[in-house]
Formats: structure tokens, sequence, C-alpha cells
């Protein structure tokens, strides 16, 4: 007897034991269940990470995947609330600079894309270190804007270099 794409074979008397279950699937994709049939359907939960992660969000939850953790464990080990993983892991919000280091550590290896220009260098290397841009501005005794312009592309003077470089280290040539 076919019953909406399910095919159900009657082999004797109406008990629960005498019904056999074959699913052919049916164009709404539904199917029946009745109580005294046993049926068991099984499938792989399909990936939902990427194996070539480009943000910080995306590393986090490719290693938190692959190692079997749930979002509160990796949350915890990170001292992050586990709504900002969420966030991060699914690329709706940025980590702030003081939660890098800590992520890098828990990743094991470094994420950040290595940089194309001096500004970008800044940027990832306060980023690496856990420095806001208000904290790096402070340590070389200027303001905010005038490192958001270096970050920007506006080369600095002397003076601020040799400070970036006793910071930061040496810049890639």
């Amino acid at each position: 007897m076919q019953c909406g794409g399910a095919y159900w074979g009657r082999t004797g008397s109406l008990g629960p034991q005498f019904f056999t279950l074959l699913v052919a699937g049916n164009l709404q994709r539904r199917l029946a269940f009745l109580p005294w049939v046993s049926a068991r359907l099984k499938a792989s939960k399909p990936k939902d990470w990427t194996d070539k992660p480009v943000t910080l969000g995306d590393h986090l939850k490719k290693a938190r995947k692959e190692r079997g953790l749930l979002q509160r464990e990796v949350a915890k080990a990170l001292k992050v609330d586990s709504m900002s993983l969420v966030n991060w892991e699914k690329n709706r919000t940025e980590s702030g600079a003081r939660f890098v280091p800590a992520i890098i550590e828990w990743l094991g290896y470094d994420p950040l894309p290595l940089a194309n220009s001096f500004g970008e260098w800044i940027k990832i290397e306060r980023t690496r270190r856990g420095l806001a841009r208000r904290t790096l501005a402070a340590a070389l005794g200027s303001d905010e804007a005038t490192l958001g312009e270096y970050e920007g592309g506006r080369p600095p003077d002397a003076q601020r270099l040799a400070q970036l470089r006793s910071v930061l280290g040496k810049p890639p040539s």
C-alpha cells in the first residue's frame, strides 16, 4: 500500500511487530510516524564551518568544532561571556583587542593576517598585543586620532616611528 510517497507493507495481523516502514520520501518531504512503528532516522549533521577561515570568528568556530567543545566552554577558557563568543563566531561583531592575546593562546597559532602596508602593520601588531588604540596612543604620547591616521596610511615622523618600533617591534620591509 502507498501513502504519500511512504510505502507500508503489511505482513500479517495488525500487531505493531507486523508492520514494516520503507521510506521512499514524498514530495512535501514529510513522513508520518505511527507510535507502534519503530523507525530510526540517521543522518550526519552538516559541517557548518569553513576549512579556510578568514575572520577571527571563523578561526574560533573551526577550532572549537574540531575540538568538540561547546561555546560556553570556550567562552569560559577565554574569560568572556558566551554571547560574545556567539557574536564573534557569527561575525556579527569583532573581538576587542584586549581579548586577542587570549584567543591566540587558546587557538595555538596566530590567525591575524600579514600586513600589506605600514598602517596595517601598526593595527595588526597593536591588536596582537591586546592594546586598544587609546592605550598605544598614550604610550606614544600621542592621541587616538593621530594613531588612527597612521593606521590609515599617513606615515609617522621619525620620532614617532622610533617610538612605534620600541613598542611594537620592527615593521616588515
